[in-house]
């Protein structure tokens, strides 16, 4: 039997109910997070673990979809699983970039007509990712591609769901902008509570074509407390330290280390670089 973990948007249940219904009522094994979590046991380590017993991951997409932190967390979790993904619209939402070669039926026209299909395609597929659609490689990315772009790079789509949502993470916390010559990027820049500074380069992610990175601007904090402290700028090293595969440099803790985004390929790990870059931006502005 085909075990189903269907993601959406709590805002999206009633519809998300009906597909569940009509799955299990076509001999499908539907998990969904609005019945399967006992009380008392921790809800993200019951998410992993449905998401890799799976044999298909179902995205129910929407506008509340794609606002949703979870069901990034979760779409994440899937493809660094490599699991089969399917997709339904239920909006008229356009496809995120992750998402954009991903198999969808849209139920906006026929909800009845599009279930009928997604039940075929399960049944006859049994879990079987279809071949993703050509795709032509932008020469450089810009402003405009910057996600696109590093979506087809090669393991691109994590990068670019990690990149993504520290960049929706840092709008929401700072000022984000894009920038970079040779190899553009976006930067978060932080406001400073110091006389004649405005705003101060703190992280910058970079579409590098072999290794998409982020990375840490030590070096920018240096005339700013409690960063003109040594110490301090050592434990935070320390701190990024843990999450990166290849380990940082102690020398680092003067310069502007540079972590893969393979390395934040949890949400685990991306809640924390994410805390640790918050609080950087939180002391500034003390």
């Amino acid at each position: 039997m085909t075990h189903i973990f269907i993601s959406h948007s709590s805002d999206d249940n009633a519809i998300t109910a009906e597909i569940a219904d009509s799955l299990t009522a076509a001999d499908l094994r539907v998990w969904v997070d609005f019945d399967g979590v006992t009380p008392g046991d921790s809800w993200y380590d019951q998410i992993e673990t449905r998401i890799r017993d799976c044999d298909v991951f179902l995205l129910v997409w929407s506008h509340a979809a794609r606002r949703s932190r979870w069901v990034r967390k979760e779409m994440l979790s899937a493809i660094e699983q490599n699991k089969p993904l399917r997709v339904v619209r239920v909006d008229d939402e356009p496809l995120g970039l992750a998402i954009v070669d991903v198999q969808h039926i849209d139920l906006t026209t026929d909800q009845d007509g599009g279930i009928r299909r997604l039940v075929a395609n399960l049944r006859r597929t049994g879990g079987r990712q279809s071949p993703p659609r050509p795709r032509t490689l932008p020469e450089v990315p810009d402003k405009r591609n910057f996600f696109k772009y590093m979506a087809q790079l090669p393991d691109g789509a994590t990068a670019a769901m990690i990149a993504r949502d520290l960049y929706d993470w840092g709008r929401r916390v700072a000022v984000v902008d894009f920038g970079g010559r040779l190899t553009p990027g976006f930067h978060v820049r932080a406001a400073v509570d110091a006389p004649d500074a405005e705003t101060v380069t703190v992280l910058s992610v970079w579409a590098y074509r072999r290794r998409p990175s982020a990375q840490v601007y030590f070096n920018n904090l240096l005339p700013y407390p409690p960063y003109d402290s040594r110490a301090m700028r050592r434990s935070l090293l320390a701190s990024l330290d843990a999450l990166a595969d290849d380990g940082l440099l102690p020398d680092q803790a003067d310069r502007a280390p540079t972590i893969p985004l393979s390395a934040l390929d949890s949400a685990a790990r991306l809640e924390t670089f994410k805390k640790i870059i918050e609080e950087i931006i939180d002391n500034l502005s003390l």
